[in-house]
Formats: structure tokens, sequence, C-alpha cells
């Protein structure tokens, strides 16, 4: 019987070989995505208003240096979102309806917007209860301010800080916070925050509430 140069056969190897190279694709391909995430990720960038301290370079563009806080991590480069819809015209009707349905109340303490640990803590629980929230102004600008009075307070945020002794500006932007996300976000309205002396004891703290700056978000 003639033999001829027949190749011998393996049962299988065409599935291996075939399962060989869509795994080496796959492993590829991973690891190729997985850099790139990863380099977006390391690029750590100055938050706004941070100060000479920071000299780290500018974001990309099209991104903008996003920080949720010292708790979460380091301030990284994020691409910039499509801006939003705006929110309802803001007016004192709707500043002290959106303020008492999130639970701001005479003699009650107001709640950080974040949680800690161990009670009692927080900033702006050290203000004591709330002793009156008078109706909201409208101003000649179309600006409206919020005052928030605390008489039983006893310390002075005139030194700078808390009786805790941390800095009153952390006090003052939690305030910010809730204000804001009560209101419907900085796409409803901006929010600044002054604080000073209580008309007789105490202090008073004032939210000057505006429309959102441009390019905040989109009119609709």
């Amino acid at each position: 019987m003639a033999q001829g140069n027949a190749a011998v056969y393996v049962p299988g190897w065409r599935q291996g070989l075939g399962l060989l190279t869509l795994f080496t694709m796959l492993l590829s391909t991973w690891g190729a995505t997985r850099g790139v995430k990863n380099d977006a990720e390391e690029i750590e960038c100055c938050p706004e208003n941070s100060g000479k301290e920071c000299n780290l370079p500018d974001c990309p563009s099209g991104q903008y240096c996003a920080w949720a806080g010292e708790e979460i991590g380091p301030p990284v480069c994020k691409p910039i979102p499509p801006l939003p819809a705006c929110g309802p015209t803001v007016t004192a009707e709707l500043v002290i309806k959106k303020l008492t349905d999130a639970g701001f109340k005479s003699g009650k303490s107001l709640k950080d917007p974040y949680d800690c640990t161990p009670k009692p803590c927080g900033d702006l629980p050290q203000l004591g209860p709330m002793t009156a929230m008078p109706e909201p102004q409208q101003q000649q600008d179309g600006s409206i301010v919020q005052r928030f009075l605390f008489a039983s307070f006893k310390g002075s945020f005139q030194d700078g800080h808390l009786p805790d002794g941390r800095p009153w500006w952390r006090l003052e932007n939690s305030l910010k916070t809730i204000v804001s996300d009560a209101l419907g976000g900085d796409t409803t309205a901006a929010v600044e925050i002054t604080s000073g002396e209580g008309e007789e004891s105490g202090v008073e703290i004032n939210a000057t509430i505006s429309a959102p700056p441009e390019g905040t978000c989109k009119v609709v």
C-alpha cells in the first residue's frame, strides 16, 4: 500500500487554535483599554481657587478638574459633561417652600451634608437649634437673601473657628451645600454664604440666592 506524506490529524486542534487566538485578542484589547483608563484617572490637577501651593498643569482641552473632597481622593481631570437643563426661576416663594420641605425649621438643628462619627459630631450642629428663619427678601439686583438666626450659639465666628476648632469656612460650605441641594442644585440657583453677628446674641448666617451663572446650565 502506498504511503503519502499525509499530515497527522489531532482531534480538536483547529478548535484549540481558534480559542487560543481569541484569548490572545481579548487579552490584548483588555490591556490596551486598561492602560488608557489608568492614564486618564492618574491626571491629577489643581481645583479652582486652590492657591499657589498647587502647581500642577491645567487639564487637557475638553476636561475640567473635579474634586469630590479630601475624604474621597485627589482632584483629577474629568471630561466636561454636556450642559443640563436649567431649573425653574427662583422666587422668594419657591425658596421658603423648598427650604421648609427640606427640613429647615425653627427649633431644629441643621444637619451636615455628610456623615461623621463618633456622635455627636459635625459642623452645622455646633450652631445649636435655629431660632428663626425670616421670610426671604428679594433684592434690587434680582437676588434673594435668606437669613438663618442662631441666637443660642455661644462661639465666635470672627476668630475663624468653630467651638471644636474646625475652620468656620467648613460650616459655611456645609450650609451652602444643603441650601443648594434643597433648591435643586447648581442648575437652579447660585448660593453664597456670609456670616455676621446676631441681632441680640449668637450668629446670623445669610444665604444670597441668585440665578445660575452663564455656562452652568442650558435654558429650555
